[in-house]
């Protein structure tokens, strides 16, 4: 793991208490989208220096807080016909924070993978 729940509180970010698993788990998975659109980079960049160390660990905390947000948002919608009424939960889809992109790029994560880091 990139970072654990103790570093992500370290760098300022919040979980209430009775979600902390649910933290874990995002901890986890955002060390799996840091790999994919890095191209499996993230540990040889974070062996490179501590500056990219840093820098991974902090991209790792910000996908990490927009995973946690994902599922903690329950988007509920209800729908009444007549009679009848029915409500649904939909999860929204999470993109990776453009912050995450550009600290992966200073730390060197996106140089000879073949893939070209577009700042809008």
């Amino acid at each position: 793991m990139i970072i654990d729940k103790n570093e992500y509180y370290e760098m300022g970010f919040e979980c209430a208490p009775e979600n902390e698993k649910l933290l874990e788990s995002c901890l986890i998975r955002a060390e799996y989208v840091l790999n994919a659109i890095s191209g499996g980079t993230v540990n040889s960049a974070i062996k490179q220096s501590a500056s990219s160390e840093a820098l991974i660990k902090q991209a790792a905390a910000f996908e990490t807080e927009a995973l946690l947000k994902a599922e903690l948002s329950d988007n509920l919608h209800s729908v009444s016909a007549g009679d009848f009424s029915y409500t649904t939960a939909e999860k929204d889809t999470v993109d990776v924070p453009q912050t995450v992109k550009r600290l992966l790029s200073a730390a060197g994560c996106f140089r000879g993978t073949g893939i070209v880091e577009v700042i809008e």
